[in-house]
């Protein structure tokens, strides 16, 4: 008896990812999102996968890549997607970058008021995650714009993740991603609470009503165009570092029609738009502006 139980469980459990799967999901995922998944991420697959594939009762990767190509797949295919897409960010991060927004680019936008006539500013954060970036942007727009009441600003919020999305509309936040919030915004834009995890209380942070009203969230696939033209302000951060060089073309060249004459791109610290020059040119800080 012993020794067929050991053979059930044996039978039932899932096989190591082999080279050819992994390569299999990996050029399916490129298709689907333009990521490039490099083989260090072999045991990411199979970490983020292995539920699944239990849930289905499938023992090798090999069947749920066979399964995923099935006709009618878009909600296993998106539960696909949100698994292997990483997700990690906190409130301002490259503080830098904002105070630029705040203190150079805004005063800027408001003195050459020619360029904008309608006196109003839109901004898409294009890789929004779980919604700390915009979030970080709406408050930095309500912080300067609250002086300057006659001029709008509009605020874009995408991700191709649906699971982050929803957790961003939700605007809850550990103290971990609120870190660098100063606190005058903390007081101002977030209320505490105690919620019970698992028996542990844990300190969470809410995002303000007056601030989650004014982001506008969307999945979005950003190998395709964005349905909103004359953007002032793109953030892509922490995103182009998964691309290939065909794919970051056709994802740059998505963004530059979309993008508002004079219009500014905004990426992480370790990326760079070089290659796109003299389309943009560079104004420091990762920070690049419509040629």
């Amino acid at each position: 008896m012993q020794n067929t139980e050991a053979k059930s469980s044996f039978d039932t459990s899932i096989q190591p990812i082999t080279e050819k799967e992994f390569n299999n999901l990996r050029d399916f995922m490129y298709s689907l999102t333009g990521v490039a998944l490099p083989p260090s991420k072999k045991s990411l697959i199979f970490s983020r996968l292995r539920k699944k594939l239990e849930t289905l009762k499938f023992t090798k990767f090999e069947q749920y890549y066979e399964y995923l190509k099935q006709p009618n797949r878009d909600a296993e295919i998106e539960y696909f997607i949100n698994a292997i897409t990483t997700n990690e960010t906190y409130f301002f991060r490259h503080t830098k970058q904002f105070n630029y927004l705040h203190d150079v680019l805004f005063p800027s936008f408001i003195a050459n008021q020619t360029n904008f006539p309608k006196k109003e500013v839109s901004i898409w954060s294009a890789a929004s995650s779980t919604g700390e970036e915009p979030y970080s942007l709406g408050i930095t727009c309500k912080h300067f714009f609250q002086n300057n009441p006659s001029w709008r600003f509009k605020l874009y919020a995408s991700d191709i993740n649906t699971d982050v999305i929803q957790q961003a509309k939700e605007g809850v936040y550990n103290e971990r991603a609120v870190k660098y919030v100063p606190d005058s915004f903390k007081k101002k834009f977030f209320t505490q609470e105690i919620l019970d995890q698992g028996g542990i209380n844990q300190k969470k942070y809410k995002i303000s009503s007056e601030i989650k009203k004014i982001v506008e969230f969307r999945q979005h696939n950003l190998l395709k165009r964005f349905p909103v033209d004359n953007i002032n302000i793109i953030f892509i951060r922490n995103v182009m570092i998964y691309f290939d060089k065909q794919t970051k073309t056709k994802v740059f060249n998505n963004f530059f029609d979309v993008l508002a004459p004079k219009g500014y791109i905004f990426i992480s610290l370790s990326e760079s738009l070089s290659e796109f020059e003299p389309k943009i040119k560079s104004m420091g800080t990762a920070i690049y502006q419509k040629v």
